[in-house]
């Protein structure tokens, strides 16, 4: 069987990801590649986007893999599209996102030439986050990663923000009132993953919780949160990876970020 395809969807406002399988989605026809850019093409009508993007590239393909500390398994694919509908239909997804990551390649949505542009350096950097941890980790590991890590990292690797609208100032008053994601260890490939409706959150309340919940881990040990990442690409669980490089269990740590 061929693998499972995976997922993740950015949405601008309000913010929202996915994570589950996905079927065999079409590959787009009729890219062009940018000049002097191989891991950027473009649909006919998205120069704008491309140009905007391809000198981002470089730089936010360094900050991802500065954050992780290792670097892609496999060439990198950013398409850039000029029509909503095409987006859709090659990424899998309905009217909202701004940037998809399916299992090879970053797709990324017209509006981004236009009244969302500012989102695009930090999205851009988001959604590689998410790439590079599809290139890296096993398939059944990545499937069993709970959505408040991969967006947690996510968010965190783009510099706290990757689209987020939730400042963490309303995330952390959310969780003052008892509001807050429950930080899983893992969710089997059959269940259902638990986003921020499970947790009575908004999207955005959960992304930045999430994020902040990583950024405390990642500031507190960096050697450590480095070997977090590591074992998880060498196909440890989350749990297992957590205890290794950390020396403590989520439930704990999640307990004295919260305070």
């Amino acid at each position: 069987m061929p693998p499972r395809r995976l997922v993740l969807a950015l949405l601008a406002l309000p913010s929202a990801a996915r994570s589950q399988p996905e079927p065999t989605l079409p590959e787009p026809p009729g890219l062009l590649p940018w000049p002097a850019e191989p891991r950027l093409a473009f649909q006919p009508g998205a120069e704008a986007l491309a140009a905007a993007t391809a000198p981002l590239l470089p730089g936010a393909l360094a900050q991802v893999e500065a954050y992780h500390g290792f670097g892609f398994a496999r060439p990198v694919l950013v398409r850039a599209f000029a029509e909503q509908a095409a987006f859709e239909l090659h990424s899998g997804v309905r009217a909202g996102p701004l940037g998809v990551t399916i299992q090879h390649a970053v797709h990324l949505a017209p509006a981004l030439a236009g009244a969302q542009r500012r989102a695009l350096p930090r999205l851009l950097v988001h959604e590689l986050a998410h790439l590079l941890l599809f290139q890296r980790l096993p398939a059944l590991a990545l499937a069993s990663l709970p959505p408040w890590f991969l967006e947690g990292v996510a968010v965190d690797c783009s510099g706290g923000d990757g689209g987020v609208r939730t400042t963490p100032a309303q995330a952390m008053a959310a969780l003052r009132q008892g509001r807050h994601f429950q930080p899983q260890p893992a969710v089997l490939p059959f269940m259902q993953h638990q986003g921020a409706s499970a947790f009575g959150l908004t999207t955005g309340e959960f992304y930045r919780q999430a994020a902040l919940f990583c950024a405390w881990l990642r500031q507190g040990n960096p050697a450590g949160w480095q070997a977090l990442l590591a074992q998880l690409a060498g196909g440890a669980g989350l749990a297992e990876a957590f205890a290794r490089a950390l020396g403590t269990t989520l439930a704990a740590a999640f307990a004295a970020w919260r305070g």
